[in-house]
């Protein structure tokens, strides 16, 4: 039986034009349907995701069904070094992340990157449609790296316990309370710990390795 659950980007989720407003307003209810607490101030306003999201389109990924309905999605940004430092320190809610606190991605750089969100429908959770959900995020930060953008630090809010498991799984460690609600999560990306679950990606590992490696020697 095949799999009825596909991975896609925002092209080929719209392939006739994104409308981001349109999107994000999906989005925004989705993201009250499935984490439990979601509040105006930690999710944000649809005027404030619609300039962070024109800056910064790039790391976002949805699960769909049929007819392309989003069942799951995650996005991330990457911060200015500073304003990551707060959001790291769980002095910063997603309401507040602007998009003069973002930084678009560009090749032959490195990010503090922020994983605004990873969700999907309740039912699916612990399924094969999570588990592509997961991959496509190690899939993603490869297929950057393969271009020359790379991440230095990130960091998560994790919202519930499955969030917590989902990064500790990512090699994650607890970092501080979030004033608001959750608990920050956050890792280096190099180097990698003996026991690190991200070396289990050899193309990501081979690429971080060359990357940060010559960069040590240099």
């Amino acid at each position: 039986m095949p799999n009825k659950f596909r991975i896609l980007d925002s092209k080929q989720l719209m392939p006739d034009g994104l409308d981001v407003e349109k999107l994000l307003r999906i989005l925004i209810a989705f993201d009250y349907k499935t984490i439990p607490g979601m509040t105006a101030k930690t999710e944000g306003t649809l005027d404030q995701w619609t300039k962070v999201f024109n800056k910064s389109p790039e790391a976002i990924r949805y699960l769909v069904g049929s007819n392309n309905r989003i069942v799951g999605y995650w996005y991330s940004v990457a911060l200015k070094p500073k304003f990551y430092k707060q959001v790291l320190n769980g002095k910063v809610l997603d309401g507040k992340i602007t998009h003069d606190k973002i930084m678009k991605m560009k090749r032959h750089h490195s990010y503090y990157w922020y994983n605004s969100v990873i969700t999907i429908e309740h039912r699916l959770r612990h399924t094969k449609a999570s588990r592509m959900l997961i991959r496509s995020f190690f899939d993603t930060i490869t297929n950057l790296a393969k271009k020359d953008i790379f991440i230095k630090e990130m960091c998560s809010n994790a919202f519930t316990e499955d969030g917590e498991h989902f990064y500790k799984n990512m090699g994650m460690r607890y970092a501080a309370k979030v004033r608001g609600g959750g608990k920050m999560y956050a890792r280096s990306m190099y180097p990698f710990t003996k026991n690190d679950p991200l070396m289990r990606n050899r193309e990501l590992v081979r690429l971080y390795k060359r990357k940060f490696e010559k960069s040590h020697i240099d």
